[in-house]
C-alpha cells in the first residue's frame, strides 16, 4: 500500500487531505486530486510528492499557479472553490465543478484561473467568462444547482445538474 500526501499530514497542508473525492491524471502523469473538504484542487508528481495547489487565498492571487504556501479558503470568489467535486482534463486544462458555488472553472495544466460558466436563468454564461466584477453571481436563481460532475465529449461539455434533475449539454468554445 503506498499513500499519497500522509495520515502525518496536517489535513490543511499541502499534502494533506480533507474530504479527497476524485482523482484524474494528464498525459505526463501528473495527478490532480479533489480535496473537497479544502476547497482546492492538489497536483502530485510521479512519485506522489506534492507540487501545488489551486483555489482562493486573500491576496486573490489567481493567476501565480500552483501554490505551496498558505492555505485555501472556502469562498464564492471568482477562482475559489465551495464544495468542489469532480474534475476532467481536456485540451490540456483542468475543467472543475464546484458544486457549492454551482459553476465549473476552468484552469490550465499550469494552475491558472482560465474561466467559469454558470451564470443565472436570465443570463446564463454559455461561453467561458474570464472573472472580473461584472461576474457576480446570484446563486439563488444559478443557471446551475449543485453540479455533480462535467465531461466533454463530441465537441460538447456534458454536465449532470444535481438540485435541478438535468443533464445540460453545451458546445463547447
Amino acid at each position: 500500500v503506498r499513500l499519497v500526501g500522509s495520515e502525518m499530514c496536517i489535513r490543511d497542508r499541502l499534502g494533506g487531505f480533507y474530504k479527497p473525492h476524485m482523482v484524474t491524471k494528464d498525459s505526463e502523469g501528473y495527478l490532480y486530486i479533489v480535496d473537497q473538504g479544502n476547497h482546492r484542487i492538489q497536483k502530485f508528481a510521479h512519485d506522489y510528492t506534492p507540487m501545488g495547489w489551486i483555489g482562493f487565498h486573500p491576496d486573490k492571487n489567481l493567476y501565480s499557479g500552483w501554490r505551496t504556501d498558505l492555505t485555501p479558503i472556502k469562498t464564492d470568489d471568482m477562482g475559489g472553490f465551495d464544495n468542489p467535486v469532480s474534475i476532467e482534463i481536456h485540451n490540456e486544462r483542468l475543467i472543475i465543478v464546484d458544486s457549492g458555488n454551482h459553476r465549473i472553472l476552468r484552469y490550465s495544466l499550469n494552475g491558472i484561473f482560465d474561466g467559469w460558466i454558470g451564470g443565472t436563468n436570465d443570463m446564463p454564461i454559455l461561453d467561458w467568462n474570464y472573472g472580473g466584477d461584472s461576474d457576480i453571481v446570484n446563486y439563488e436563481n444559478a443557471f446551475f444547482k449543485a453540479p455533480y460532475d462535467a465531461k466533454m465529449m463530441l465537441g460538447s461539455i456534458v454536465i449532470a445538474d444535481g438540485h435541478k434533475k438535468r443533464i445540460v449539454l453545451l458546445d463547447n468554445k
